[in-house]
C-alpha cells in the first residue's frame, strides 16, 4: 500500500510540475524553446553514446552468453572458437577480396599496356609515313625544279629556233632553187639531149635519185631530231641521285 501511495504521489507531483511548467512556459515562449532544445540535445547526446558503446556492449553480451553455455562447462572454449572462426572468415574474405582486386588491377594494367603499345606502334607508323611523304615531296620539288629549268631552256630554244627557222627556210629555198636549176640546166644545156642520154634508163634513174636527194635528206634530218628529242625526254625522266643529300647524311 505504501508503494502504491508513493507512486501515486510521484505521478501527482510530476503532473503538477508539468501543469505548472505548461502554465509558466507556454508553447512558443523563449523558456519553452530553450528547454525543448536542451532536452533534444540531451537525447541526441545519449543516442550517440549508445551508438558508440553498442559494439562493446554487444561484444560483452555475446561473451557472457557463450561463456555461460546454459550453465555447463566449456563455455570459454566455445566463445574462443566462435571468435577464431569469425576472424578466420574475415581473413578469408579479405584474402579473396585482395586476390580479386589484384587480378582486376593486373587486367587493367595489361589492357593499359596493350593500348600503350598500340599507340606507340601507331606513332611509329605515323613517323614513317611522314618520312615517306617528305621524301616524295623532296623528289617532286626536284622534278619541278628540273622541269622549270627545261621549260626555261625550251622557251629560249624556241625563240632561237624561230629566228633560225626563218633564216634557214630562206636559205633552204635558195639552195633548192639553185640545186634544181643546176639539174634542169644540165638537162637543157648539157649533153643529155645531144647525146641522147634520155634513152638510157640508168641516166633517168640517176636523175630521179638526184631529184629526190633533198626530200630524202629532209626526212632523215626530221627523224634525227625526233630521235634526239625522245632521248632527251627519256634521260630527263630518269631518277637523279642526290649526292649532296647523301653526303650530308654521312
Amino acid at each position: 500500500l505504501k508503494t502504491i501511495t508513493d507512486k501515486l504521489n510521484t505521478i501527482s507531483s510530476n503532473f503538477s510540475d508539468e501543469v505548472a511548467d505548461r502554465i509558466m512556459n507556454p508553447v512558443g515562449s523563449p523558456n519553452y524553446i530553450n528547454k525543448k532544445n536542451t532536452n533534444l540535445q540531451r537525447i541526441l547526446t545519449d543516442k550517440r553514446k549508445n551508438y558508440l558503446d553498442a559494439p562493446l556492449d554487444l561484444s560483452l553480451a555475446e561473451k557472457n552468453y557463450y561463456q555461460y553455455n546454459n550453465g555447463k562447462q566449456g563455455g570459454n572454449n566455445i566463445y574462443d572458437m566462435t571468435i577464431i572462426d569469425r576472424f578466420a572468415n574475415t581473413a578469408n574474405e579479405l584474402k579473396k577480396n585482395s586476390i580479386e582486386k589484384q587480378q582486376e588491377f593486373m587486367a587493367n594494367l595489361t589492357q593499359s599496356l596493350k593500348q600503350y603499345q598500340g599507340q606507340k606502334m601507331f606513332a611509329e607508323r605515323t613517323v614513317e609515313l611522314l618520312q615517306v611523304r617528305e621524301k616524295e615531296q623532296e623528289d617532286l620539288l626536284k622534278k619541278l625544279d628540273m622541269y622549270e629549268r627545261i621549260l626555261q631552256t625550251s622557251e629560249r630554244k624556241v625563240v632561237y629556233e624561230v629566228k633560225d627557222t626563218t633564216s634557214q627556210r630562206t636559205y633552204r629555198r635558195v639552195m633548192l632553187f639553185l640545186y634544181y636549176s643546176t639539174v634542169i640546166s644540165y638537162i637543157i644545156f648539157g649533153n643529155f639531149i645531144p647525146d641522147k642520154l634520155y634513152l638510157n634508163k640508168m641516166i633517168w634513174f640517176i636523175l630521179i635519185i638526184i631529184s629526190l636527194i633533198p626530200v630524202i635528206l629532209n626526212l632523215i634530218i626530221k627523224w634525227v631530231f625526233i630521235i634526239v628529242d625522245v632521248l632527251i625526254y627519256w634521260f630527263s625522266h630518269r631518277s637523279h641521285k642526290d649526292i649532296l643529300g647523301e653526303l650530308n647524311k654521312d
